[in-house]
Formats: C-alpha cells, structure tokens, sequence
C-alpha cells in the first residue's frame, strides 16, 4: 500500500513533511503547470519545485504531476521542456493529467518516453472498468473522476483481474479515509500495487496544509495498528 500525498508548494516547510516507518510506503508529489507555476497556491514555482526535489530525493519518494501543456506536449509524442529537469532520481514517477481522448490516443508515446528516462508514467483514468490495454506495459493507472476538484467518488471499480499498479483518487483527506480499500489491498508491507491519493482536502486556503497530512498518517498508522499487530 502506497499513499500519495499530492500538492506540496512553495510554502511548504519541508522539514516538518511527516514521514512513516515500515507498514506502507509514503509520497510526494508536485503539480507542475508551465502557465499556472508560481501564480497559483497549488503550482509551484520551477525554480521552487525543484529545489524541493533536491532536498526530498534522498529521504522521500517523489512524483510530479503534469498538467496542461506539459501533459499534451507528452502525449502527442514531444518531449517537454520540463523533463530536462524532472529527472530519474528526483522522481520516481510521472503522472499525466489529461483528458480520456488525449490520454487514449498518446499514452504509448509518453510511455516509451518517460520510462527511456527510467520514470514510471501515471495515467488518470475515469471509467467503471479498468483499462485492460495497459495491463502489463509498466504503466499505473489512477482513477481519478475527481481531477482536484476535491468530488467524493461514489463507485470504487474492483480490480479484477487487473494485474499493474492502481490507485484511487477523489475528494479523499482526514476525514473520509477509503479504509474498504486499503483492507482490501492486503497487509501493507507486501505490495505497493494499489495507492490512493489525496490533494485538495490537504489543503487550507489552497495551501498545502502539513498538520492535515499528519492527521492522515496517523489515522493509518492507528489502522494498522489495529489490524495487522
């Protein structure tokens, strides 16, 4: 079980990110916007975005989320400006967020390109079913009808007979943890298979709020407790 923790920002303080021991593993990401970065609370500056990498690289695991240009440039098969400086190393995964045509039509192309770069490629997906065509191409895929408009999914798709990663996103925070989910994705520490994500409940007057991604943390922590030791 991975938990991933999305849209930390240019007044984040780094030092006090919370962190986890051994019962599921922790991420972060950043939202990347070529026209948003540094105007908007949830869009960092680049030069921002990137110093928080390097700081974190060492100590977290890091994931940055494309979103307009960027994310259609990929797609369409055009390497963007901004993969000079997310490198492997400095994240371990991509997620590209698009609309369904776009996503449909690019996602073997942005594929090929960032896992050339040793980057897992994350693709939002918003049907009922899975989609099987990417099963088994070193993709993960995150159901996301949300977008970061904070909506509660109401229909959580079972994985089936869906083999790679799969996450879950949609209005999720402190108070409204998916924990049928999370039972059903096993004890933790044996697969990093299924996540879920959260961003705008983590967040206070749209900025990344630290003191709600600890009260996550400890609502895991105590889940576990309870019903794994």
């Amino acid at each position: 079980m991975k938990i991933t923790l999305t849209g930390i920002d240019s007044r984040t303080d780094i030092a006090r990110l919370p962190d986890v021991g051994g019962e599921y593993s922790l991420e972060y990401a950043i939202l990347i916007s070529r026209t948003k970065e540094g105007k908007e609370p949830r869009y960092p500056s680049y030069i921002r975005a990137a110093q928080m990498l390097n700081q974190l690289q060492d100590t977290h695991s890091m994931a940055a989320h494309l979103c307009g240009a960027p994310a259609r440039e990929i797609l369409a098969g055009q390497v963007p400006q901004e993969l000079d400086w997310l490198r492997a190393g400095l994240v371990d995964r991509i997620q590209i967020n698009a609309n369904e045509k776009d996503t449909l039509k690019g996602w073997a192309t942005a594929t090929q390109i960032l896992i050339d770069r040793g980057i897992t490629p994350i693709f939002q997906w918003r049907r009922d079913t899975w989609p099987t065509f990417m099963d088994g191409k070193g993709v993960d895929v995150l159901l996301d009808r949300s977008g970061g408009r904070g909506l509660v999914e109401q229909n959580w798709p079972p994985r089936g007979s869906y083999k790679g990663n799969i996450g879950y996103a949609g209005g999720l925070g402190p108070d409204n943890l998916p924990l049928g989910l999370i039972k059903d994705a096993g004890k933790p520490t044996t697969t990093d298979s299924v996540w879920i994500d959260m961003e705008s409940n983590l967040r206070t007057d749209d900025w990344f709020d630290s003191h709600k991604a600890v009260q996550v943390l400890l609502k895991m922590d105590d889940y576990f407790e309870y019903n794994y030791n």
